[in-house]
């Protein structure tokens, strides 16, 4: 998100880089411009700062309006910001997981166990739990079996360049 960056404006809150306690990154472009990573335990925002030096003492920023009607995305940015202001850390609600992480998880630790040598059987009970392997392993629907079996194909298809659409 794009943000402009000026001198203080005493009738409006500051910011100040030295009142975050998370890691800060900052990189200026041949434009003049800032992009700002502010980073925890997993968790970022990105700021794009045109104007006075985020690295300044204290600074207003200001976001145009029109920005944050165009994109949910942007409005999530300004929310964490807030909240960073507020709480001085990235609460957990506003970073909800990206729909398939668990699906690659998953097919992540069958290849993993699978290089390890384990048990094909043993894998899909850490993954799957064991009730559900008892039932759908050697049962009349497998399910189970193959659901363990779509991850390890998965997880071998990742390291053979699938991963490359996870970045796209």
């Amino acid at each position: 998100m794009t943000v402009e960056s000026r001198s203080p404006d005493k009738s409006l809150k500051t910011f100040s880089l030295r009142d975050t306690p998370l890691n800060v990154f900052v990189l200026r472009d041949p434009n003049g411009m800032e992009h700002v990573r502010f980073y925890d335990a997993g968790r970022s925002i990105q700021l794009v700062c045109r104007g006075v030096s985020i690295l300044s003492e204290t600074i207003s920023l200001y976001i145009p309006y029109a920005e944050l009607r165009q994109s949910k995305e942007k409005l999530l940015t300004l929310k964490r910001l807030i909240a960073l202001d507020r709480n001085g850390e990235f609460p957990s609600s506003l970073f909800k997981p990206h729909p398939r992480a668990r699906h690659v998880r998953f097919a992540l630790q069958a290849l993993d166990g699978d290089l390890a040598g384990a048990h094909h059987r043993e894998i899909a009970e850490a993954i799957l739990g064991p009730e559900a392997v008892a039932e759908g392993w050697s049962g009349t629907t497998r399910y189970a079996k193959s659901q363990f079996y779509r991850y390890l194909n998965y997880g071998r298809a990742l390291i053979e360049g699938k991963y490359l659409e996870l970045l796209r």
